[in-house]
Parts: structure tokens; C-alpha cells; sequence
């Protein structure tokens, strides 16, 4: 029996699947949820990037144009400008707006705060499960569907509160992915549209979109098949349209390593009229004349680049100021890679994507002289490509759990068929539990726990002490909306919760006020003082006990973060009797 006979009789492969899909979301909300109740009960939104998106989503409904995304409450007298997309905020404001007569402002946040995420997991798991169910059939789909929220930086990343745009990139992976997995002109079409909405939404998006183009080049190259050429085409048109219809005209013409703007469109551009042109001109009629367009395009693309903003080949984060970098950036875990990582997300990183990687392998193997190669010797790259960038990038590594699955899936498959095989039937279910069990993070993470417990004293804890709930407090809210000499990782969270603005929150393209913040906790008070009094703050807070306090106080042990936490206040600030705790201080400053 050939691969392409398996293909064909695929377990369930026409029995209904769609209205099953439904109660394993269901399931899936119900076990997000759980670990986080107590935060969602409590108004937490968690991570800053999620206070900071419903800060704007509210200044969009109050009226801040919608291609505007700055931020006017921080960094000021000019705001602080951002490479958001308003199309995160679309689902959110249109809920809000649909629930606000009827509920009133805040359960309409409430809401949507817990819909949005929601609706975006069951949206993934439609697309992922039909993949899965093309590949596996219906029962293993939904089995893994299940298992989804045990796929750890994916489930993460559909927790109620969790508005950032991560979700959105997972949803637009899957998209491509089963867009090319499909033959035909429409699927290549799809594949690329989903590719511009992720670079929109995230310049994470940009490798991705060069995989998919890619692969769609190596199927030009083995079999002559050109829809490369709608790929790119259909991929610089939608970024074009979304970029007018999001930021304007003027964004085509700026530079911006972060966000996809000049260099990148005219590399994208040139990349596809040189494609296309070298290959009108040549005709090549074999594998190896075939590489000539695809050569020309890519250098082409990378020349773009170097001429028009040559800063950008190092990366989007290499024009942040130094101090920035040191202790903000290396702080910031989901942004670094593995070696830099506590030894349960290394561990997490480098295992939990790799079964799935080797089983889409040998399955690409099994499947070489079939009608399946192509899409199987695809789906294998993309599978190893998001393994190697998740091991560089921790935030990467979701997307590397999804592309897991299809492999997972296939090797479920094989197991269902030979159960007949297993002598005791003990061992065939073991063995199933077992590969079951490696579809998700769980096994990576859990060995990483063992091998590296994690050390009670150390400064990875992530808690932030008595900060939130004292900026919650309606003694905070009475300061009003002056300005406030914050640390950066409370920003977004004063925002969301006062009418004050702050100085900085963790956004790089707002460096050089970061580096201010920075330079003030750990400068000595005498020199902190020109810092703080050059900004128009007129309240400074610190958490002692938070994460960015304690890399303050180890690095400068005679800064003034240091010394505040000491109890030593200069001079130039005093001690505001609404809010002195252990783990939060407020200061007034004297200018």
C-alpha cells in the first residue's frame, strides 16, 4: 500500500468533525482557565503588553485616530510611538462597543478581555484540526485538539486577559500551514495573504513568510510548479493594502526595522519582479536552471535591504541604547534563546518541538516517492525551521509546538493501525499514551524541573510584590493624572489603571526614555536628581521587590533605587503617606 492509499483512508477522514470541535474548545477554555482564575477574578491582565493594548484600544474609542497607534501618556511632551497593529485591536473595541450600552464600560472590557482570546483558540483549532484531520483522521485530530492547552506556549497564549497579539500570529500560522499543504492556485493565494497579515501584525511574521516562499520555490524548483510567483505577489499586495489601510501612505516610505515598512516592501518588490522576469527570460525547463530566478530574487531582496537600511540586516533591536539592552532586553525572557534561558524553558524549548520535528521526517521519507512528497518534505522543513527559530527565540517556540503537530500526528496515526501487532496489548496502549504524551510540552518541561529546580531566592521569580495591587488602590487613583517616574515594567499597568503618565514602559523603539528611567535607579541620588527633575514627573515610585528593582539593586548597590529601599530618601524627594508598603513607595519630588 502506498503512502497516497493511507492518504485515502484516512481514519474518519468523512465523518462529520466540525461539530465536535466545539466541546473540545470548551474543554480546552475550561482548563486556561483554571490556572488563572484568581488573576482573572481579580482584574489581572498579567503581562504588561496586555494592560498596554487595552490602553490603546481605549484611546482609539475615545477618539485617537485609527492610524495613529502613539502613545500620549508616556514619553512625554511627543508620546511614545509604538509598531502596533490596529487590527489587534478590531475584535476587542468592536466588543466593547456591542457590549457597553448594555453592561457598561467595564464588564464590556471584562468580556471581551475573556472572549477575544477565546475565540481566537477556537478559530486556531478550527484550522489546525483541519489539518490534522486531513493528515491523521478524526479521532486522533480531536484527540490533539484536546491536548492543545498541554502545547504550553500555545495554551498560554489564549488564557483569558491574553489580548496581545500573539494570538493572532499562532492563528495566522496555522493558516499558511494548511494553505500549503493544499494544491491549487487559491491555497498558494491564502498561504501568502495569512503571511501578511502575521508580517503586519508582528515583523515576527517575516521569517515565516520567507519559509513559506521558500517552499513554494522548492516546489518550483523539483517540479516546475510557479505559484511562487502568486505567493510573492499576492504577499506585496495585501502588505501594501495593509499597510494603507492601517498607518497611511506615509509608512511606505519610512524605515523601520521593527515593523514592515520600506526596506522591507521594496525587498519583497524586487524579489518578485526579478522572479518573474528572470524566469519569462529564461524559461528554465530543469531543477537546475530553475535556481536562477529563485538566486537573482533573493540577492536582489537582500541588496534592497543593505542599500535602503543596512541597520536592519543586524536585526530590530540593534539601535537600542546599551544600558537598554543590558537591563531591559536580556531581562525581557521571551526574546532570548535557550543558553540564556532557567533550565525548565531551555529544556522546554529544545524537547517539546523535536518529536513532532523527527516524526514529520521520517514521515517525509516514508512519503518521497509518492503524491504526498511535497507536502510532507514541506510540512518537515517548516516543522525543523520553527524548531531551530524557537530555540533562539522563546517566543518562537509556539510556534514551533504547532508545527509539531502535524508530524505527532502521523505517528499516532501509524500506532492506531498496528495495534494488532503488540503482544501484550499493554504495550500498544503504553506506547500510545506515551507518543500522546510527547505531543505536548509537558515531558520537556516537567524533565526540565527535575534536572534544574528552581531556586527559591533567585531573581527569575517573576512577582511584582505589593505594586499592582497599590496602583489598583483608590489612594493611587486620587494622584490624578500628573506624571509619574515609574519602573518601566509598571508602565503599561499605570496606564491602564490611572489617568497619570509615566515616563517610559518596556517599548524599544522609546530607547533613549528607557535608558533615562534606567539611569536615575541607578545613578547615586545626588546624580539621579538632574535625571529625574530634567522630566516633568512630579511623583517617583518603587517596587523593591519587584524583578527590575532587584536587578537595580544588584547592579548599583549605592544607586537610588538602592538607597530608597534602604530607607535613606534625598532631599530632593519625600515620602507620600498614601502609599508606603514593603513592596511599593511612593515619593513626591521636589522641583
Amino acid at each position: 500500500m502506498t503512502a497516497g492509499d493511507v492518504s485515502g483512508q484516512r481514519l474518519g477522514h468523512t465523518e462529520p468533525f466540525y461539530r465536535y470541535v466545539p466541546l473540545i474548545w470548551l474543554f480546552a477554555m475550561a482548563l486556561l482557565a483554571i490556572p488563572n482564575w484568581t488573576e482573572t477574578r481579580a482584574g489581572s491582565l498579567g503581562d504588561p503588553d496586555n494592560y498596554m493594548r487595552m490602553v490603546q484600544v481605549r484611546d482609539w474609542l475615545n477618539g485617537q485616530a485609527w492610524s495613529d497607534v502613539t502613545q500620549y501618556r508616556m514619553n512625554l511632551p511627543t508620546g511614545g510611538d509604538l509598531h502596533w497593529s490596529r487590527l489587534v485591536d478590531l475584535p476587542i473595541a468592536f466588543m466593547i462597543v456591542l457590549l457597553r450600552p448594555l453592561v457598561g464600560q467595564p464588564m464590556a472590557e471584562v468580556v471581551a478581555l475573556v472572549a477575544v482570546p477565546a475565540l481566537l483558540c477556537l478559530a486556531l483549532m478550527l484550522v489546525m484540526g483541519r489539518l490534522l484531520r486531513d493528515i491523521a483522521g478524526r479521532e486522533v485530530a480531536l484527540l490533539m485538539l484536546a491536548l492543545l492547552p498541554a502545547c504550553l506556549m500555545v495554551g498560554l497564549q489564549f488564557a483569558p486577559m491574553r489580548v496581545d497579539h500573539h494570538g493572532w500570529q499562532l492563528l495566522m500560522a496555522a493558516c499558511a500551514l494548511l494553505a500549503w499543504t493544499r494544491p491549487g492556485r487559491w491555497p498558494a493565494v491564502g498561504c501568502a495573504l495569512a503571511c501578511a497579515v502575521w508580517m503586519h501584525v508582528s515583523i515576527e511574521g517575516l521569517p515565516y513568510a520567507a519559509l513559506f516562499a521558500g517552499l513554494y520555490a522548492l516546489a518550483f524548483v523539483r517540479t516546475g510548479d510557479r505559484r511562487i510567483q502568486l505567493f510573492m505577489a499576492t504577499l506585496i499586495g495585501a502588505s501594501l493594502l495593509l499597510i494603507l489601510g492601517t498607518r497611511g501612505a506615509g509608512l511606505i516610505v519610512k524605515s523601520h526595522c521593527d515593523a514592515i515598512s520600506a526596506p522591507y516592501i521594496a525587498a519583497l518588490f524586487i524579489a518578485g519582479a526579478m522572479l518573474f522576469l528572470v524566469d519569462r527570460l529564461l524559461r528554465p525547463a530543469n531543477p537546475t536552471m530553475r535556481l536562477a530566478p529563485l538566486i537573482v530574487g533573493g540577492a536582489g531582496a537582500a541588496a534592497a535591504v543593505a542599500l535602503i537600511a543596512p541597520a536592519c540586516l543586524a536585526g530590530p533591536f540593534a539601535g537600542l541604547d546599551p544600558l537598554v539592552r543590558d537591563y531591559w532586553y536580556y531581562s525581557v525572557r521571551e526574546g532570548l534563546p535557550f543558553w540564556r534561558q532557567g533550565g525548565a524553558f531551555a529544556t522546554l524549548m529544545i524537547l517539546a518541538p523535536l518529536p513532532g520535528v523527527i516524526a514529520a521526517m521520517w514521515r517525509a521519507w516514508v512519503c518521497r516517492r509518492s503524491s504526498d512528497a511535497m507536502m510532507w518534505l514541506g510540512l518537515a522543513l517548516a516543522a525543523a525551521f520553527a524548531w531551530l527559530l524557537g530555540m533562539a527565540v522563546m517566543r518562537a517556540t509556539a510556534v514551533a509546538e504547532l508545527y509539531a503537530l502535524p508530524g505527532m500526528a502521523a505517528a499516532i496515526m501509524l500506532l492506531a493501525g498496528q495495534r494488532h501487532r503488540f503482544r501484550p496489548r499493554i504495550g500498544w496502549s503504553l506506547t500510545m499514551a506515551g507518543t500522546l504524551l510527547l505531543s505536548t510540552a509537558l515531558p520537556a518541561y516537567g524533565l526540565g524541573q527535575m534536572l534544574f529546580p528552581p531556586d527559591k531566592g533567585s531573581t527569575d521569580a517573576r512577582t511584582d510584590g505589593d505594586c499592582p495591587t497599590a496602583i489598583a488602590s483608590p489612594k493611587f487613583k486620587s494622584l490624578g493624572s500628573g506624571q509619574i517616574f515609574a519602573p518601566i515594567d509598571m508602565g503599561p499597568l499605570i496606564l491602564y489603571r490611572t489617568d497619570l503618565s509615566i515616563v517610559a514602559a518596556g517599548y524599544h523603539r522609546n530607547s533613549a526614555a528607557m535608558a533615562t528611567v534606567i539611569r536615575a535607579f541607578t545613578a547615586k541620588p545626588d546624580e539621579a536628581r538632574a535625571i529625574v527633575l530634567a522630566t516633568p514627573a512630579q511623583y517617583l515610585l518603587l517596587c523593591p521587590t519587584a524583578p527590575e528593582a532587584r536587578n537595580y539593586l544588584k547592579a548599583a548597590p549605592h544607586g537610588l533605587a538602592a538607597s530608597l529601599t534602604d530607607g535613606q530618601v534625598p532631599p530632593w524627594l519625600v515620602s507620600d503617606d498614601r502609599l508606603q508598603q514593603p513592596g511599593a513607595r511612593l515619593y513626591r519630588i521636589l522641583h
